[in-house]
């Protein structure tokens, strides 16, 4: 399994995310305009070149800090990966 943070190239990844993970309807634009802001984040885990999981978050800027935060919005993982324990190899981009 690999994690890692899906760039604005990764929209056919994206989408099967969405649709077939959350069971959403999506679209190309949409995943593409999210994919463009660097504050947003679309993490995926992909198995046998299958998205098997994923999470969505955005960063915040803060007013007590020069920092922003990492506000994990989402989590979704298919049915048969749930509860497992693993080895993840983080890919970067």
């Amino acid at each position: 399994m690999k994690i890692r943070r899906l760039a604005p190239d990764d929209l056919k990844i994206g989408v099967a995310a969405i649709q077939d993970i959350k069971r959403a309807k999506t679209t190309t634009r949409a995943v593409a305009r999210f994919l463009k802001r660097p504050d947003q984040y679309f993490i995926v885990a992909i198995e046998d070149d299958q998205p098997i999981g994923f999470a969505l978050a955005y960063e915040l800027q803060r007013i007590d800090r020069s920092q922003p935060m990492l506000f994990l919005y989402e989590i979704e993982v298919v049915e048969s990966h749930q509860r497992q324990v693993s080895r993840l190899r983080w890919s970067s981009c």
